[in-house]
């Protein structure tokens, strides 16, 4: 009885050991199935979201380019605003220098012209002077 016992129970080992190894080929099968659904979904979501990266990267750089284009032009007009301002300060400026070197030297020309009737009015009282003296002296 144990030979017979011994062969049905090696024959249910066997075909426990084949049912276990069915069960863990259709696990392996179902998980590696599943396993490669999820590698698709998650490369499928990483291409998504490299696509929206680089697209959202690209809308910001064309942002960015236009702005800085928009800023180059805002500066240029304020850069020759500023350009045409200074060239009527200085213009002016020189005007104003102009005026004011006319108007001393102008000054200057009557002071001299004052200076110099005044010294002649000296000396012709000094000469007027010396003929009356001289005068007293030759009638004397």
């Amino acid at each position: 009885m144990t030979s017979v016992t011994e062969v049905q129970l090696s024959r249910f080992r066997e075909a426990e050991n084949r049912r276990h190894g069915l069960e863990m080929r259709k696990l392996k099968a179902e998980n590696q199935t599943q396993f490669q659904s999820e590698v698709q979904n998650n490369e499928a979501m990483l291409k998504r979201m490299r696509e929206e990266y680089d697209n959202k990267q690209k809308q910001t750089e064309v942002e960015t380019e236009q702005k800085l284009t928009q800023l180059r032009r805002s500066q240029n007009t304020k850069l020759s605003e500023e350009q045409t301002r200074l060239k009527e300060q200085i213009d002016n400026m020189k005007q104003v220098h102009q005026s004011q070197v006319a108007e001393i030297k102008a000054s200057q020309d009557n002071e001299v012209e004052r200076l110099q009737e005044s010294h002649r009015k000296t000396l012709e009282t000094a000469r007027q002077k010396f003929l009356q003296e001289k005068l007293k002296w030759e009638s004397a």
